[in-house]
């Protein structure tokens, strides 16, 4: 069975947002989008407005991204005409930045007046984050990766500065788990990732000879510190958090892109590579138990 593109809970969010509209300016919106309503679906919601844009819905095959690229530029007019200053549909920005998110989580971010789409790398690596941040309750992980996803293309030095936060964010939260929290007080980046390493057997002196592989191993594990060690000097050159001179060059969009999946490829591995332990030591535990 296809994956439906745009999730049941996102068109949901939009159907509601739409109550605030008059039935014309729905009308308008789809019909620019080429979409057409099906008048006699009866849909079983409440009100003219839900049940018009059940009816446009109707029409949409939304496994098919063509029919979904009409809808998505449907909702590009839909935001935009929520944040123009004349906006008077009773929308709160809350409810407009909680519609962008939903979005980014079906892969589409809001950009320069309408929706386009993340890359599936892009995409793939942020949600495994956001995953392992909902198994470990980590509330500020959660924020990190909301300006990720929109910080990339828009705004660069913010994506340099965020990516590195959410690493050292990764690194404090692995040792306050392993009980080794005071010990990350008013470490760099370098300084946390090591303790990480160690905290979790990831130094190159922890791989035996008679692994497969060893010496290619220990070569990855190693370029680890690089990554940390680029990333903490991208951010000194380039990201948020520094006052530099207003005639300094900024960084590029595509630079930019390569630190973030740099930096969120790693903070993946260290996540899973925490949390297969944790498992590990439980099943441990409970077999002793």
């Amino acid at each position: 069975m296809s994956r439906e593109l745009i999730s049941k809970a996102t068109r949901n969010e939009f159907r509601e947002v739409l109550v605030g509209f008059t039935l014309r300016q729905i009308e308008l919106i789809f019909e620019g989008a080429n979409i057409q309503a099906n008048l006699k679906y009866a849909p079983q919601v409440g009100g003219q407005r839900r049940s018009l844009v059940e009816q446009y819905y109707s029409t949409i095959n939304f496994c098919s991204e063509e029919d979904v690229n009409r809808l998505i530029k449907a909702y590009g007019e839909v935001v935009f005409q929520l944040e123009r200053p004349t906006n008077n549909n009773g929308v709160s920005q809350e409810v407009i930045e909680n519609i962008k998110r939903r979005m980014e989580l079906d892969g589409y971010r809001y950009e320069s007046g309408r929706f386009n789409c993340i890359s599936g790398r892009e995409l793939s690596l942020l949600q495994s984050v956001r995953s392992h941040a909902v198994k470990l309750d980590m509330e500020g992980l959660h924020i990190q990766v909301e300006r990720l996803l929109r910080a990339a293309d828009t705004d660069p030095p913010l994506a340099i500065g965020t990516v590195k936060e959410l690493v050292e964010t990764v690194c404090k939260t692995i040792l306050e788990d392993k009980g080794k929290g005071i010990e990350s007080t008013n470490k760099d980046l370098p300084a946390l990732i090591k303790l990480v390493r160690k905290e979790l057997s990831l130094l190159s002196e922890d791989i035996p000879e008679s692994a497969k592989g060893a010496d290619t191993i220990r070569c990855l594990l190693s370029n680890l510190g690089q990554i940390v060690q680029g990333l903490a000097e991208l951010r000194n050159l380039y990201g948020t958090g520094h006052g530099r001179s207003a005639r300094s060059k900024g960084i590029s969009s595509r630079h930019a892109k390569l630190a973030v999946g740099a930096g969120v490829s790693l903070a993946t591995f260290l996540l899973e590579t925490h949390l297969e332990r944790s498992e590990n030591s439980s099943d441990v535990s409970n077999e002793v138990n």
